[in-house]
């Protein structure tokens, strides 16, 4: 990116000169820096994806919600809390026991009525030789997809290309909200998308009723 000469002078002199020696702040460059895309599903199930450049921690968090409990994630350090508000709630042990890698590291309780608290850490299991980008999640794609191509099971399943697509036309239908369309009937504006591009839309796509709205 900088060039052959990657001497001292040489990256300056290519700051100078190319695209990476540019203030972010004057310049065309019109990526929002923090966004919240929000998503009603049919079910009425809500979604909020925050993505903020002014953060102290390069990662990701997860948080679900429910009536009986809450999930709470974090992708570097693969820890997971789960709350169980329910005063007969627990944790099933066919639950560890279904996922490889993850381990019960503490159990107690919480909050003013004392419910029941998990924590659990999830780390890819040795021999997968998962690890780098997205805590190994770049890894772990191209596994999946190099069985598939063994399988001969590409295009079905979870790795079916409607799926694949969906996803990715709700970052395009949430940049279009972002852009002042205002509140995207998903299903409406994807049928569009894939009909001018001579497609139809997968049978397991998104619900026609599903909204999406980014706030800049």
């Amino acid at each position: 990116m900088l060039g052959d000469d990657l001497s001292p002078a040489g990256r300056l002199a290519a700051l100078r000169r190319g695209p990476y020696g540019r203030c972010v702040y004057h310049c065309d460059n019109d990526v929002a820096d923090h966004q919240q895309t929000l998503l009603r599903f049919p079910s009425g199930l809500t979604v909020t994806l925050t993505a903020s450049a002014f953060t102290a921690e390069n990662t990701r968090h997860l948080a679900i919600t429910g009536t009986r409990g809450q999930l709470h994630g974090h992708m570097e350090s693969g820890e997971i809390r789960v709350d169980l508000f329910s005063p007969s709630g627990r944790l099933p042990d066919a639950v560890l026991g279904a996922l490889p890698g993850v381990e019960l590291v503490e159990s107690g309780t919480d909050g003013p009525l004392g419910h029941a608290t998990h924590t659990l850490l999830a780390h890819p299991a040795p021999e997968s030789g998962l690890s780098g980008g997205h805590a190994g999640g770049d890894d772990g794609l191209m596994d999946a997809f190099c069985r598939a191509v063994v399988d001969g099971t590409v295009g079905s399943g979870e790795l079916s290309f409607a799926t694949a697509l969906d996803s990715h036309l709700m970052a395009f239908a949430a940049e279009w909200s972002r852009s002042g369309a205002g509140v995207v009937d998903f299903g409406r504006w994807s049928g569009a998308a894939l009909g001018s591009a001579g497609m139809s839309p997968g049978q397991d796509s998104t619900p026609q009723d599903g909204t999406v709205r980014r706030v800049r």
